[in-house]
């Protein structure tokens, strides 16, 4: 909110140092596409590392075992889901999703990371689908930049 605040404060100044409105308009939504593109492109980044970091990860089978809290990570607030792989339990990098995704008594395709992090189906589906609309907006959203910039 304060960044609206302070926006509309440089916006007046503007206006009463003589910049037209037209001007103070065009420049105000040439930045928020830029700032949309910045997030979008940012976002696409985010999902590449993590699909280059599990493309690196060697393949297991594992049993799900329960929802829990992490020691330690950025994920410590968050539950993750837990999987029992070759006696040892090991956490999934995100966090813990809806539960019908989940099942105890069968099991499952994993990818263990060489830290112990598991990359389970909805993670992979998490990622896949990220890139590629993350990728998709970010596209959509320079090219949109780029024609209202050259108009």
């Amino acid at each position: 909110m304060q960044y609206v605040i302070i926006l509309a404060i440089i916006a007046v100044i503007l206006a009463v140092l003589g910049v037209s409105t037209q001007l103070i308009a065009n420049f105000s939504a040439w930045g928020i596409l830029l700032l949309c593109t910045l997030v979008s492109f940012l976002m696409t980044v985010f999902f590449a590392v993590f699909l280059i970091r599990m493309l690196s990860c060697k393949k297991a089978s594992g049993r799900f075992l329960r929802a829990d809290f992490k020691d330690s990570g950025a994920f410590k607030k968050y539950k993750s889901a837990v999987y029992d792989i070759g006696g040892e339990e090991h956490f999934n990098i995100f966090p813990y999703d809806l539960k019908l995704f989940y099942n105890k008594d069968k099991e499952t395709e994993l990818y263990l990371g060489k830290k112990g992090e598991v990359y389970d189906m909805m993670t992979r589906i998490t990622i896949y689908l990220g890139l590629m609309l993350s990728g998709t907006m970010t596209a959509v959203m320079l090219m949109v930049t780029l024609s209202f910039y050259n108009n």
